[in-house]
């Protein structure tokens, strides 16, 4: 009760699993002055992080950090148009740009340069990939880890016959080692970012805090959202990293919490006046995204940020067991999941039971 802070910015994970259940914050949706219907707050995220009516822990402009841990695709120019491939921008808003699209257009443009018959780190491949890029493939493709039940806690919904179908597309390229690199792997530990900058991968799916290092890379690339599952999708989602995505938080121990408000308004308002469009125009626009049409990419992952509370809390590891079988090339994601399902909804239901405390 010692009233050290008043505001902080934490990694996603850690603001629930950490302090939130166990009642370290204030519900921010108690808080009058606080003005969550604002425009410097993230809605999607408004929406997203409740847990039973409850918000301890949200995103909006006072800070960048949880936009630069957005995943998204990016390409090579040079190689495309080696390759005669269609216009990818044109794909994206004729929401055509799909998982299957991703995959097909990859599998045209691998290939062996040296000729020694073996693909290693001097090869030409369709994708670079990290075990991360099924969990934000799925998210990206419509997939919800839980609905909301009547009372507004999480349920879950994960594992139907669409995220099997999620899933067999995206491993028939990530385990494809002619077509692909999956980073993060064992017997693929290549310096991936220095290939995707000698021209040697299509695409490099990877987070947009990565364009600092592509910067001076002398081809030009260009910036593409999460594939749709298919061309009925509405919608692209793009979702965060939870481990580094930072969200604000007021401490339960604060004395002057109409005070924090009021700064925490101030942060937000200002920023976005000031720190999202210098975030946007001048270092994203005007220093490392090459186009105009990289500019409209990044408008779509801004505002299509899917807030699944399940990934944030991995509960049983469910958000992550799938990162486990990439790193063995295994498909065992039905039978995987089956195993794990009864400890994830567990965890759920003690998660839940200690927000009711809360109440």
């Amino acid at each position: 009760d010692d009233d050290t802070y008043q505001l902080a910015i934490i990694p996603a994970r850690e603001c629930f699993k950490t302090l939130a259940q166990n009642g370290y914050l204030l519900n921010l949706n108690e808080i009058d002055g606080l003005h969550l219907e604002n425009p410097w707050w993230d809605q999607n995220a408004r929406d997203g992080l409740s847990m039973g009516g409850q918000l301890y822990a949200m995103a909006g402009d006072l800070s960048i950090l949880y936009r630069k841990c957005l995943r998204v695709y990016y390409f090579n120019k040079q190689i495309h148009q080696d390759n005669n491939i269609e216009n990818l921008y044109d794909l994206v808003d004729n929401m055509e740009w799909t998982i299957y699209k991703m995959v097909t257009i990859s599998e045209t443009v691998s290939d062996d340069l040296n000729g020694d018959g073996a693909y290693d780190a001097n090869d030409l491949y369709g994708l670079c990939a990290t075990v991360d890029t099924i969990t934000t493939g799925l998210i990206g493709a419509g997939v919800r880890y839980v609905n909301a039940d009547p009372s507004g806690y999480p349920e879950l919904c994960f594992y139907d016959e669409k995220t099997q179908d999620v899933w067999d597309q995206y491993i028939d390229i990530l385990y494809d080692k002619q077509c692909c690199v999956l980073n993060n792997c064992g017997d693929r530990g290549y310096n991936t970012s220095d290939m995707f900058q000698n021209s040697q991968f299509l695409f490099s799916n990877c987070e947009l805090h990565n364009l600092a290092a592509f910067r001076k890379m002398p081809t030009n690339f260009g910036i593409l959202p999460t594939p749709l599952y298919d061309e009925e999708q509405e919608n692209y989602y793009s979702t965060v990293n939870p481990v580094v995505c930072g969200l604000a938080v007021i401490p339960n121990t604060s004395t002057t919490v109409d005070h924090t408000a009021l700064i925490l308004n101030v942060l937000g308002a200002t920023s976005k006046n000031h720190l999202t469009p210098a975030y946007y125009d001048i270092y994203l626009q005007g220093q490392t995204a090459r186009d105009e049409e990289s500019t409209h990419s990044l408008e779509i992952v801004f505002n299509s940020v899917r807030w699944d509370i399940c990934n944030i809390y991995d509960w049983g590891g469910i958000a992550t067991f799938m990162q486990g079988l990439n790193r063995s090339y295994s498909a065992n994601f039905a039978s995987t999941y089956a195993g794990l399902a009864g400890t994830a909804q567990t965890k759920l239901d003690e998660t839940i039971a200690a927000f009711e405390k809360l109440e």
